[in-house]
Order: C-alpha cells, then sequence, then structure tokens
C-alpha cells in the first residue's frame, strides 16, 4: 500500500527492518496559562519531545542507507471547558497544535552523504498529514459530561494563534 504511493523511481525501495525502538516520548515543560487562549475554564500548553533510537534500513537499486536518529518536538494544548462541582470536575476538554511538529533526521549511508531533502521533506509531509487532525483549525475533543453540548467545545477558537505563510 505504502509503496503505491511511491514515485516510480522509488518503487524497488527495500525496507528492513524498520524499528524505532524503546525510547517513550517525553514532556519536557508543562504550564497552566494565567492568561487563557480559549475560552475555556483552564488552559495547559505542554511541550514534547520524541528522540527515537531508530533501527530503519533501507535497499534501493544496490544502495544502502538508514535513518539514524529521528527527533520531533512539538507545543499541544490542552483546554479544559465547564467547570463542574464534581468528578471529573470539568464538562470536556479539546487538544490541539498550532503547527505540526518539528522533525530532525540523521542518515547512515548513501544518504548520510547525498542530498537528502526530498527523504526529509516526505518524512515531513507524511507525519503533517497524520497530524493534520491535530493542528487548528482542527482539534480532539472529548465530553467528559453527558448533560453538555460538544459544541461549546467545538466552536470556541483560541486567541493569539496566527500563522502566516508565504
Amino acid at each position: 500500500l505504502i509503496k503505491e504511493k511511491l514515485p516510480s523511481f522509488l518503487q524497488n525501495l527495500e525496507v528492513n527492518p524498520c524499528d524505532l525502538g524503546s525510547a517513550a516520548p517525553q514532556i519536557t515543560a508543562f504550564k497552566v496559562l494565567e492568561q487563557p487562549i480559549s475560552s475555556g475554564w483552564m488552559d495547559i500548553e505542554c511541550d514534547l519531545e520524541y528522540h527515537a533510537q531508530p533501527s530503519i534500513n533501507l535497499a534501493l537499486s544496490g544502495f544502502q542507507m538508514g535513518l539514524q536518529k529521528l527527533d520531533f518536538s512539538m507545543t499541544f494544548y490542552v483546554s479544559f471547558y465547564g467547570l463542574l462541582d464534581h468528578p471529573p470536575f470539568f464538562a470536556g476538554m479539546s487538544m490541539y497544535l498550532c503547527k505540526p511538529p518539528d522533525i530532525e533526521t540523521h542518515w547512515k549511508g548513501v544518504m548520510g552523504v547525498l542530498d537528502h531533502n526530498f527523504l526529509n521533506s516526505q518524512i515531513r509531509k507524511a507525519v503533517g498529514q497524520a497530524m493534520t487532525r491535530m493542528v487548528l483549525p482542527h482539534r480532539k475533543i472529548k465530553l467528559m459530561s453527558p448533560d453538555d453540548s460538544a459544541v461549546d467545545i467545538i466552536l470556541p477558537k483560541p486567541r493569539g494563534c496566527l500563522q502566516i505563510t508565504i
């Protein structure tokens, strides 16, 4: 299925093994925002980093290459809505990113000496597409109280998020 989406010159690409290692993502910063950025009850900003120790080897037309390092970092936001006086203490929550994660890769073998911007851009594109449902204006929501409506969680737009692409 993946090979079908690759350009024709990459159709013979073999990947073996493909393992990201056992490292877990880490929350490196966590703060409750004093000035809410949404119309929610409380907003939290979290910085998350992932430093994979991959074992990914690629073979194409007799050339060997591999992914030596894969790092990504992102800032995500959690907004809690509707303060309740009983557990779970809020009616709902939303999670979102203002931009896709930042990704850094390091290659070994042939890719370590070649210009690998094409492959890096494909990785960034794939991650961006996978994360698109978390990047504003989209968000993930969770209703915690059956008495409340998802409209109050979905409709509020965060204040202060401006992205300009040239």
